[in-house]
């Protein structure tokens, strides 16, 4: 055990790589997009979905196992995290990600945590380049379900550089499609049946359907406008089960009731960037954006009323600095075997309780 002074001074001294925010400047992201371009005339050589499998999209609100972040705290985000941990659902693991190697580092990052959550609920893995991975939710590979019920995970191309899909793949056990078109999963909200949105923004609008049914397992894609926010759909579009979907965007409202769902409208938070959407939702625990504004509780008693469990989060700085929310820093895992990797780093495991 590392003596108390000697954390405090590694606490003080960690090189700090701030994350970018979510939204990139519109010079590189026309350069990605005119890359996009160039995949869709060669989509069948570069979607590799093999196997024949048919998968479904593992829902939000269905049951699970894992909640997955990085390690990092940028945009003021240490108590969000320290908050979902304290208040995660029983049965479920926190799985934190790291690319930093050393034992003390390891130590710290535990003892933060292990004041919330036991310390056999965690698992410390080691993910390369994790430092370019704090939107969890649109780097790490997007999860499905196939018939016979084993685990898919599906790899696209990420523009921050964050590509830990083999690795994920190898601690979950699952079996991946991948394609090379750049897709953020945080644009990707599906229901159980296949119901599938994505916000149809400069790097979605030319991705084949074939591709979100092929590889996503959507039997139904609504593509909507780009209005507001970033465009993604975890900003403005949250399934609360099968039939139920909540929004916030007026102008979504139509097209949502035309694809069969009951729709119910969100208020809006103060400034652009903010909003009541982009929760987390894990097995009947909700973890909601809130800003101290007026209509933090009015939004709190919406969640409330599907028989949640809910905790407000102050985001921000999340929101306003780094342009997205609870749900975009999260992913979660369905309740599946993990592979005891042994992740062994200079000489000491990185989920050590020593």
């Amino acid at each position: 055990m590392k003596t108390l002074s000697l954390i405090l001074l590694l606490a003080a001294t960690l090189s700090v790589n701030a994350a970018a925010p979510r939204k990139l400047p519109s010079d590189q992201m026309q350069k990605i997009a005119e890359k996009q371009n160039q995949l869709v005339a060669n989509y069948f050589e570069t979607s590799k979905n093999t196997s024949g499998v048919e998968v479904t999209p593992f829902a939000e609100y269905l049951d699970a196992g894992y909640l997955i972040f990085s390690d990092t705290f940028d945009f003021d985000s240490e108590k969000a995290k320290l908050k979902m941990a304290e208040e995660l659902p029983a049965g479920m693991t926190l799985v934190i990600y790291t690319q930093k190697k050393t034992r003390a580092y390891h130590q710290w990052l535990l003892n933060k945590f292990h004041k919330v959550i036991a310390p056999e609920r965690i698992k410390l893995i080691y993910l390369p380049d994790s430092d370019k991975g704090f939107w969890a939710r649109d780097g790490v590979p997007v999860p499905s379900i196939a018939k016979d019920g084993s685990f898919y995970i599906t790899d696209a191309q990420y523009y921050h550089e964050f590509e830990p899909d083999e690795q994920l793949r190898e601690y979950f056990n699952a079996g991946m499609m991948d394609h090379n078109f750049f897709f953020e999963g945080g644009n990707f909200m599906a229901t159980s049946l296949g119901d599938c949105v994505v916000i149809n923004n400069n790097l979605v609008y030319n991705i084949p359907d074939a591709v979100f049914e092929r590889m996503y397992g959507c039997n139904q894609l609504l593509r909507l406008p780009h209005v507001k926010g970033i465009g993604h759909a975890d900003e403005s579009v949250k399934f609360m089960d099968d039939f139920n979907v909540i929004t916030d965007e007026p102008s979504y409202k139509k097209p949502l009731e035309d694809a069969g769902f009951i729709v119910h409208m969100m208020p809006r938070p103060d400034n652009h960037y903010e909003n009541y959407v982009n929760s987390l939702l894990v097995n009947g625990t909700i973890y909601v954006p809130i800003f101290g504004q007026a209509n933090d509780q009015k939004a709190m008693d919406i969640y409330r009323s599907f028989g949640y469990k809910v905790h407000g989060i102050i985001t921000s700085t999340l929101s306003n600095k780094g342009l997205g929310s609870l749900h975009c820093i999260t992913m979660t895992y369905p309740k599946v075997p993990f592979n005891e990797l042994l992740g062994i780093l200079n000489g000491s495991e990185l989920n050590t309780n020593n």
